[in-house]
């Protein structure tokens, strides 16, 4: 019997679903965990992360089963399923051994997923197109897979914002405050989301950056004492060219992930 490859798997599925929430509604019905996924990551990857959580889960069938439902008469699909009950069938213990496991892009890519380096964006939502700018600013970190960013607008219809912000926020290893007026001026933003960043800050959990989107007094503002960006703290919309600006954001948040990453490396 020919032994199908992981690789095979993941492409077909990834070809069967095309976005990311098609993605969590499959593999929720059947009780995976989706933490390791990231919001930013092609398809084929998502899938390989989904994949993996449920090989771990011995749920592979179920994955399967469940995407069946929505394509019954995907041929391939059926015929992958019959491969891996007969292969389970040879091999009971739920070991892999007797896959072919093809190294390739993908599969890199997803192990590079599993080291990113997170960043937070505090922001007042009045800062949203700044807040865009900066973000497509970092897309080189993104697509290199160094780094994955989470923002409020990434929450789903449902979920529960509060804890939702509050977990991410909590976890991740870059925090962002993204200063104005609005944003001193916002109650969730000042009183909670800059406190407890600056408390995991102090105690060596994350590092919180400020950058200065537009020109508003902040000299005696608790985060006072960390260096803000851009250059010279000089505010983001008050440079003639604010591309140089948010590229010099983008430089220095760089040096940071490097610096992230080499400690995890050692560690």
């Amino acid at each position: 019997m020919h032994n199908i490859s992981e690789l095979e798997i993941r492409r077909k599925l990834a070809n069967l679903y095309d976005s990311l929430d098609q993605a969590k509604l499959v593999a929720g019905d059947i009780g995976l965990q989706l933490a390791r996924i990231s919001l930013s990551c092609p398809m084929e990857i998502c899938w390989s992360n989904i994949w993996r959580e449920a090989k771990l889960q011995h749920q592979e069938l179920n994955l399967i089963d469940r995407v069946l439902l929505d394509y019954p008469s995907d041929e391939k699909l059926a015929h992958i399923r019959h491969q891996i009950s007969q292969q389970q069938e040879q091999n009971p213990s739920g070991e892999i051994g007797t896959w072919t496991s093809q190294p390739d892009k993908a599969e890199q890519q997803s192990k590079l997923f599993d080291d990113q380096i997170t960043l937070f964006y505090s922001y007042a939502h009045n800062d949203e197109s700044l807040r865009k700018e900066l973000e497509k600013h970092l897309s080189l970190l993104r697509n290199q897979g160094f780094i994955a960013q989470w923002y409020d607008r990434d929450i789903s219809a449902g979920t529960e914002w509060a804890s939702q912000i509050n977990n991410h926020l909590n976890t991740a290893h870059i925090i962002l405050l993204l200063i104005s007026a609005d944003f001193l001026a916002s109650h969730y933003c000042y009183s909670i989301e800059m406190k407890r960043a600056l408390e995991r800050h102090k105690i060596g959990e994350a590092c919180v950056i400020p950058i200065l989107l537009r020109p508003v007094d902040w000299r005696d503002a608790p985060f006072s004492m960390l260096q803000a960006l851009p250059q010279n703290a000089q505010p983001v919309t008050t440079w003639k060219n604010r591309d140089l600006a948010f590229a010099d954001i983008a430089k220095q948040i760089h040096k940071v992930v490097d610096e992230l990453r080499r400690r995890r490396a050692n560690s």
